[in-house]
Parts: structure tokens; sequence; C-alpha cells
């Protein structure tokens, strides 16, 4: 995974993106990668890519390190932390944030949803839009949610690793 971010992107934070993309100035994504299987686009046509308006970094909650989400307080929506165990769980934890604060955005993701099916491959495109693959997909559980954050820890994770709950 090789990405470039411009400082002055709209979208930024750890912004690796898959099979070489580049966000330029005016955050378009470059690059040619297909996704094979039932892919569609997950922002319609007319809407603003909510991914524009966030930003997202690898970080910590209660000692445990996730992709954390930061800006959705702006469409008045928590801001999400994903949890990870493992440097090779760190992209895949980047793309269910990026999932979740999407299905957030849309209204698709209900306050009493305990948890949250991800599609295996995100691409991130131009315009900031995601596209999805949905031929795979990666069960997520809901550890914590409230007005300010909402938590997810991958189902397959032993419970031993799921993050403590927050202070």
């Amino acid at each position: 995974d090789s990405a470039a971010v411009s400082d002055s992107a709209a979208v930024s934070g750890s912004a690796a993106v898959s099979d070489s993309a580049a966000v330029s100035d005016s955050a378009a994504v470059s690059g040619s990668a297909a996704v094979s299987g039932s892919a569609a686009v997950a922002d319609g046509e007319g809407r603003v890519p909510f991914l524009l308006f966030i930003d997202w970094n690898v970080g910590e909650r209660g000692g445990a390190r996730c992709q954390k989400s930061c800006g959705m307080e702006a469409l008045g929506l928590p801001d999400v932390a994903v949890f990870f165990t493992e440097d090779a769980q760190q992209d895949r934890a980047r793309d269910a944030l990026w999932f979740a604060c999407h299905e957030l955005a849309a209204g698709r993701l209900q306050p009493d949803e305990q948890t949250l099916n991800v599609p295996r491959r995100l691409q991130l495109r131009p315009g900031s839009r995601l596209l999805l693959d949905t031929s795979e997909r990666t069960l997520y559980k809901v550890t914590a949610r409230d007005e300010q954050w909402l938590e997810l820890v991958e189902a397959s994770l032993s419970a031993a690793s799921a993050p403590p709950p927050p202070a």
C-alpha cells in the first residue's frame, strides 16, 4: 500500500489507500484498481461524501489501539473507534471505520444495533467516495455507544483482546 496525501487535502489522517492511490489538493484519488464481485458506489449521485468532513488516525482509547475518526460531531454524530490488536489488522480497521461512519451519516446504523457487517474490500474513489465490494463481509460488534463515541471490534477477535470500557 503506497499512498501520498497532500498537506492541504480535504481528506487527511491515516489515508493509506490500497492499490497505489494518491490524494491530491482537490481530494481526488488517482489509481486504477478494479474491485471484482458485486461492487457498488456507497454514496449516491448528488450527495456530498461524508469523508470530506472527517479525519481519522491510529490512536488509543482505554489503553487499546484503534483507528478513530475525528469530526463526526460536525454532522451531529458520534465519532467512531475500531479496535485492533495486530498491525496487520490496521487497514481492515480503517475500512471498518470508513464504513461505520458512512452508515451513520446515511442513517442506516441505528442506535439499538449491536453488530455491523462490513464489506471486506473498500476503495476510496475520486471525490472521496467509497466503492464497496459486498461479496465478502466481516462482522463487527458494537462494544460501546453514547452521544460522543461508537466503538467497534471485529467479532472474530477473542473476548480477551476486546478493549476495556472507556473511563
